[in-house]
């Protein structure tokens, strides 16, 4: 089955060693979908407390991503100040949990988006958010949640599975976007 799928494909694969594990890292060229023409377009507006909404009135709640970072934090800091040397085991295995959760479901999201605009024959307008950070300010207790907020994550995982179906991406200026959507 798995030379079917590769047959005619051209790609590379890397060995590669972390953490006393290997693994191997295969990219795979797929060709791409033809760009479709679109009908509509739906608009992206990404935000702390809802993660994305889209204009089809498609909310994509961050409630359990604040649970599961409210929970590292806490975890992090007892095991920080435990301080013994089970505490710092435990760290070390819990280290890039979070990321992981929070990268599954960006693709997630993204998927779902994605395949909303391949239905429905749209282009995909976003906010352009770079430089989000430098001009806006948080307070003390918001900044871990200010400074972690993964909206370029997933904005370029938007944009590749847009590409890679054909979906056009427009970038809009973030200014009353979520007032739009």
């Amino acid at each position: 089955m798995a030379g079917y799928l590769l047959k005619g494909s051209g790609g590379q694969c890397d060995l590669i060693r972390k953490n006393k594990l290997f693994y191997l890292m295969v990219s795979v060229e797929s060709p791409e979908e033809p760009a479709i023409k679109p009908v509509d377009i739906i608009g992206v507006d990404m935000g702390i407390v809802n993660i994305a909404v889209d204009s089809t009135g498609r909310y994509y709640s961050g409630d359990h991503i604040k649970d599961v970072r409210e929970h590292y934090t806490d975890l992090r800091s007892r095991l920080q100040s435990a301080g013994t040397g089970s505490a710092k085991r435990h760290l070390k295995k819990l280290s890039g949990r979070e990321s992981r959760f929070m990268r599954n479901t960006n693709h997630i999201i993204s998927k779902e988006i994605v395949q909303t605009a391949k239905g429905t024959s749209s282009a995909i307008a976003m906010e352009n958010l770079s430089g989000i950070r430098m001009r806006t300010t948080a307070r003390k207790g918001n900044r871990y949640i200010h400074s972690s907020w993964s909206f370029h994550q997933l904005r370029s995982f938007i944009e590749y599975k847009a590409w890679e179906a054909g979906i056009p991406i427009i970038a809009v200026d973030p200014h009353n976007t979520s007032r739009e959507c």
